[in-house]
C-alpha cells in the first residue's frame, strides 16, 4: 500500500552548513557504475527528511532500531530507501542510558581497569541510535567498495550522509535522524520491491492457489528454488569477501516480484 503521509509539507531550508555538506562530494562510488545513483553529492539530514515526509510511495517495514520507507527523489525520479533511526522509543532511550552507565563505570574506574570500560563504552555508543546510523553509514560504504561487480548487483548503493548539525522536526522540534541508499536494481520491467518477510508470508495466502493453477508441483518446487538459489548467490557473495552479516533474516532482505512470473 503507498504511504503518502504529511505529502505537501514544507521543504525544509538548509542552513549554510548544511549547504556546504550538501555540495560535498560523495567518495563512495568508484566511477564504474554502469547507471549511476541519483546522488553524486553527501545527503543532509533536511535533504533525507523531505523524502520522508513529501516523496514516500510505500512503506518497507519497521525494526526496534527504525522504520524504512521506499521515495522517489523529485529530481531525478529515482527510487530510494531512507530509513528513519528511531531517537525516542523505549529501545533508544535504554541504549543511551546504557552509554552513560558505562561512562560512568569509566570515570570512577581504577586505571588498570580503564582501557576495557574505554572499549565497553566505545562498543555501546555502535548500539545506540546515533552511532548505530553513523556505523551503518561507514559500514555498508566500506562493503560496497569492497565487493566485485557481480557481488554488488545485491547490494544497495549506499548515499554519503551528513550527520552534523543535528536536524530537528520544523513542526515539532524534534530530533530526527536518516540516512539513504538506493534499493538493489533489476533490468524486469514492472517488478515491484518487497520486503522480503511481508512477501513471505503473502504467498503463504496464495501458495495453495497457486499450486492449484500448475499442471503439478514441479512449478511450485521450481518456483521455490530460484529463490533459494538467488539468497544462496547472495550469501556467498557476502562470505567471499570476508563479511558475516549477523543478522540476515527474511525482514532485512528485500526481494522483486513481478505477479505470476515469480522473484527476480
Amino acid at each position: 500500500a503507498a504511504s503518502r503521509s504529511a505529502e505537501g509539507a514544507p521543504e525544509p531550508k538548509l542552513s549554510a552548513s548544511e549547504q556546504v555538506e550538501a555540495d560535498r562530494p560523495c567518495d563512495v562510488l568508484q566511477g564504474d557504475e554502469t547507471s549511476p545513483p541519483p546522488f553524486s553529492n553527501y545527503i543532509t539530514q533536511a535533504q533525507a527528511y523531505d523524502l520522508w515526509t513529501n516523496h514516500s510511495i510505500k512503506e518497507m517495514g519497521e525494526g526496534l532500531s527504525g522504520a524504512t520507507r521506499l521515495c522517489v527523489d523529485p529530481d531525478s525520479g529515482a527510487e530510494l530507501i531512507v530509513k528513519d533511526h528511531f531517537l525516542d522509543s523505549d529501545h533508544a532511550y535504554n541504549r543511551e542510558r546504557e552509554v552513560e552507565m558505562a561512562k560512568q563505570d569509566l570515570a570512577r574506574a581504577p586505571t588498570s581497569a580503564k582501557d576495557r570500560l574505554r572499549r565497553r563504552v566505545k562498543q555501546l555508543e555502535l548500539l545506540a541510535p546515533r552511532g548505530q546510523a553513523v556505523n551503518e553509514v561507514e559500514m555498508q560504504r566500506r562493503l560496497y567498495t569492497r565487493m566485485d561487480a557481480a557481488c554488488r548487483s545485491f547490494l544497495s548503493i549506499p548515499a554519503c550522509m551528513s550527520f552534523e548539525p543535528r536536524f530537528y522536526e520544523p513542526e515539532t522540534g524534534r530530533e530526527r535522524l536518516f540516512t539513504v541508499q538506493t534499493p538493489v536494481k533489476t533490468s524486469i520491467e514492472g517488478a515491484e520491491l518487497f520486503n522480503f518477510e511481508d512477501w513471505y508470508l503473502m504467498m503463504l495466502k496464495y501458495r495453495n492457489l497457486y499450486k492449484a493453477h500448475a499442471a503439478d508441483l514441479t512449478d511450485w518446487v521450481d518456483f521455490v528454488c530460484r529463490i533459494a538459489e538467488e539468497y544462496g548467490r547472495m550469501v556467498g557473495c557476502i562470505h567471499s569477501h570476508g563479511i558475516h552479516h549477523h543478522d540476515l533474516h527474511l525482514g532485512n532482505t528485500l526481494i522483486f516480484w513481478k505477479g505470476s512470473s515469480g522473484p527476480v
